[in-house]
């Protein structure tokens, strides 16, 4: 994702983006998934805005964290969904 210089008020907001990336891995007949994953790979998702107006000048800084994990899920198995009697909507008409 990228995301543009640009003016918001008197603020000066500078360019910005993020890479996400994700590996997903299915096993076992599709019962186990193995997910790995890591977002904002480079740090660049956060921008620090500035004000630079009638002798006002002013920088923010913001701080962003890369995110990385790995997730594991398994569907055991064995559930049946409950059949239902369709919604009576007779009274709409």
């Amino acid at each position: 994702m990228i995301r543009s210089k640009g003016i918001q008020g008197n603020y000066d907001l500078p360019a910005s983006g993020n890479l996400d990336a994700s590996l997903r891995w299915g096993f076992a007949g599709g019962r186990g998934l193995l997910n790995i994953f890591c977002s904002d790979i480079f740090q660049t998702s956060m921008i620090s805005p500035v004000i630079d107006y009638g002798g006002q000048y002013m920088r923010s800084g913001y701080k962003c964290w890369r995110r990385a994990g790995v997730a594991l899920t398994w569907k055991f198995g064995g559930y049946t969904e409950k059949r239902r009697e369709a919604v009576d909507t007779g009274r709409f008409k």
